[in-house]
């Protein structure tokens, strides 16, 4: 079984931070993976009138970036110590990811 993690997130400094504390717990649990990758950066610029009533040439432009990594898990179903490896780095992903949205994909 594979299990599929997608972090987004709008500060790359959350993932610097997060992202070495999960590698660590992974090692220590001795799960297999085919390690992080980076995902294309999205970017949103977005443009607003600065007065709303005259002087439509005056603008203002912002911008906002957010990151994408991608980590993959593999494990096998048949074994229960790998399930509960898993579900305890799930738990442990869901509970100290402040700053982070991430999305949890299965491919059997």
């Amino acid at each position: 079984m594979i299990i599929k993690f997608r972090f987004k997130s709008f500060h790359q400094k959350n993932f610097k931070s997060f992202l070495p504390k999960i590698l660590q717990k992974i090692n220590e649990m001795a799960i297999n993976t085919k390690g992080v990758a980076s995902l294309p950066t999205q970017t949103l610029r977005y443009t607003v009138l600065r007065s709303p009533h005259v002087d439509k040439k005056s603008r203002e432009q912002f911008e906002t970036k957010i990151y994408n990594k991608l980590l993959i898990l593999s494990f096998d179903l048949n074994n229960e110590l790998e399930k509960q490896k898993v579900k305890l780095l799930i738990n442990f992903i869901k509970n100290s990811s402040s700053g982070l949205n991430f999305k949890i994909t299965y491919i059997i």
